[in-house]
């Protein structure tokens, strides 16, 4: 009701009826290409915005969260202002689906009920089915002894998440097979049959094909990160995005380190750096744009002359961001960038994924430029990311060398668990460009 002396509050139709008027009759160069109609649909948007942002925070100034209320309120307010419901649109709620989840989970053990009972409570009606079809064929516990298992489903969510943080799975062309049985070995051709002129009467000279094979063994990679209960107990769809970000974070940089330099030992991957042939190294020639562009020119050619098959549809540059940006300032004798593309995220036609995880020590400010064929790199899954929720669990803290009680942190700890390997299907299937030193 609207306070005395004010002006009586309009509804979002009134309101945007309001403002397509006021805007009617403006010429089109100040409305930035905006008709009438849609500056009165992003008057009703932010109509929608400011209710459910009002509502949501008088409700976390409220009580705290009955454990038996229905779906949160302020949560479908969240998904009706952006369109996106995490129940059935899984490809606009990337992610978001595996952070309610893990939301569902630790609610699930405070509460001693299962996730489905607090998905249902929550109004994801689609996402209890699929937890409840998990937990049959994957639960290795029940909630109430402390926590649940899930595998494969909307965790593989998380997975394509982590493919747009870090690089080796974003190579063009890579195959990522399933590995159910924890081991696969992949047969290749590693020579030909021969064939030869003879003369007549002579006979045929035999020759025999050679076949190899690669392995990929699972390697675990595990991790622990607490997480605040009351950012468990958050209404919010905000929150799923910070459980997400949290359990993207720890695991995915880490993967795609071993991917890339993985030593083999300690029950890591050899990562395809190390998979490769020493012949495959081109030591660079100098800083300049000429010398760059042979650099560049021979790390093609390493592979081209090996009858690698690669092509702008399944091959990449790999660089570290100093690279790309040292590429970047590169110019020629007309003081031009030599290399204009780059800032494009293209190099010789090819595509540039450019991280961190590649190092710049490699000698005093030095780096590696990597140009892989995507063919040539195979992934294997053993399953999809594991996780469980344990309320109030102990953990050890490395960066103090504690061991931290989450019961008087009021934390939940969220363990992820995934298992995997990587491999080169024949040891030319990249180049290196070694010691760069671009200026």
């Amino acid at each position: 009701m609207a306070e005395q002396g004010s002006a009586p509050a309009l509804d979002p139709k009134q309101l945007a009826e309001l403002v397509a008027s006021s805007v009617r009759d403006m010429q089109p160069e100040l409305l930035g290409g905006l008709t009438p109609k849609d500056i009165g649909d992003l008057a009703v948007d932010m109509k929608a915005i400011k209710v459910g942002m009002e509502r949501a925070g008088a409700q976390r100034a409220g009580d705290e969260l009955s454990t038996n209320r229905a779906a949160s309120p302020s949560l479908r307010e969240y998904e009706q202002v952006t369109r996106v419901n995490l129940d059935n649109e899984p490809i606009k709620g990337k992610g978001l689906r595996a952070g309610c989840y893990v939301r569902a989970m630790g609610e699930a053990h405070r509460t001693r009920s299962s996730v489905t009972e607090v998905l249902n409570r929550w109004g994801y009606k689609k996402l209890a089915e699929e937890a409840e079809a998990e937990q049959r064929s994957l639960v290795t516990g029940v909630p109430s002894a402390g926590g649940a298992l899930f595998a494969g489903g909307f965790l593989n969510e998380l997975i394509e998440l982590q493919r747009n943080q870090v690089v080796t799975r974003q190579i063009p062309g890579v195959r990522v097979i399933n590995m159910p049985n924890g081991t696969m070995e992949i047969k290749k051709h590693t020579a030909a049959a021969t064939a030869a002129y003879s003369q007549e009467a002579s006979p045929i000279a035999s020759s025999q094909q050679s076949f190899g094979s690669i392995t990929l063994t699972g390697k675990k990679l595990t991790a622990l990160t607490p997480v605040s209960n009351d950012l468990l107990r958050v209404a919010d769809a905000s929150a799923d995005a910070i459980v997400r970000d949290d359990l993207a974070q720890v695991m995915a940089l880490r993967e795609d380190l071993a991917f890339l330099y993985g030593s083999g030992a300690s029950g890591q991957p050899r990562g395809i750096r190390y998979a490769v042939d020493s012949a495959m190294g081109v030591n660079t020639g100098g800083a300049t744009a000429a010398l760059v562009r042979v650099d560049l020119i021979n790390a093609m050619q390493r592979m081209a002359s090996r009858n690698v098959a690669f092509n702008p549809g399944n091959a990449c540059w790999l660089m570290s961001e100093r690279s790309k940006y040292r590429l970047m300032g590169i110019v020629n004798a007309l003081d031009l960038p030599a290399f204009p593309e780059v800032a494009q995220g293209m190099l010789m036609g090819y595509k540039i994924l450019s991280t961190n995880q590649i190092a710049d020590t490699f000698s005093t400010d030095k780096s590696e430029v990597l140009f892989v064929c995507g063919s040539e790199v195979v992934i294997g899954d053993v399953r999809g990311l594991e996780l469980t929720a344990l309320d109030g669990a102990a953990y050890y803290n490395s960066p103090t060398s504690a061991v931290v009680s989450g019961f008087s942190n009021d934390e939940t700890a969220i363990r992820a668990i995934a298992v995997h390997d990587i491999g080169l299907r024949h040891d030319n299937g990249l180049s290196v460009i070694q010691v760069v030193a671009w200026q």
